[in-house]
């Protein structure tokens, strides 16, 4: 079942020089994209969802890193050639930073929550993978799929920031196209920092 959701053109102000007033345009659909109504979290809920978020980010930063620090022992231990060794390193970033706007987009049509869950899985188990690796290949295979789950969690939002995307959602629009804060609104955001 579906439910045909439209946007009404805001009304144009005529004056009497400009002639006669125009007819009202015909209702929009709405957006494919529209936000889903705006909650707040609260009490433990809005820590959970600071905690998962700053898991998710702290893990990806630290991947990213902490792979130069065991690069001697994986090259020693794996009997890596020197071009899987930089591959190792290489695609991981080359797919987070590939697939960051890609994802982005897909966090807009089936939701950034579900998204990151996703991301979540994908990056876990490809960190298993990786470190069950018994050669090159498999490495950096695992550290391909690590990237694409990395891009997953800390995924880009698609710019909206047209008039006509915002028109009728009762907000500006944008200029990074972020989502406004549901879990931290601005007069609770003090509190979060500190």
């Amino acid at each position: 079942m579906t439910v045909d959701k439209t946007i009404a053109p805001p009304a144009v102000p005529t004056t009497a020089a400009a002639g006669p007033p125009l007819p009202p345009s015909p209702p929009r659909p709405a957006s494919r994209l529209a936000s889903p109504p705006a909650t707040t979290l609260t009490g433990a809920a809005r820590w959970l969802t600071l905690a998962a978020v700053a898991l998710g980010v702290s893990l990806i930063i630290m991947d990213a890193t902490v792979v130069n620090v065991a690069l001697p022992v994986v090259i020693q231990d794996l009997h890596l050639s020197s071009t899987q060794a930089e591959w190792m390193n290489a695609v991981y970033s080359l797919m987070f930073a590939a697939l960051l706007l890609t994802l982005g987009r897909v966090g807009d049509l089936v939701g950034r929550r579900t998204l990151f869950a996703v991301g979540m899985v994908v990056f876990v188990l490809a960190s298993v993978v990786a470190g069950f690796s018994q050669s090159g290949t498999a490495l950096v295979a695992a550290r391909l799929v690590q990237g694409a789950g990395a891009a997953a969690i800390l995924r880009r939002p698609c710019p909206r920031s047209t008039p006509s995307s915002t028109a009728g959602s009762g907000r500006s629009p944008s200029p990074s196209g972020a989502p406004p804060s549901v879990a931290w609104p601005p007069s609770a955001r003090s509190s979060a920092a500190g």
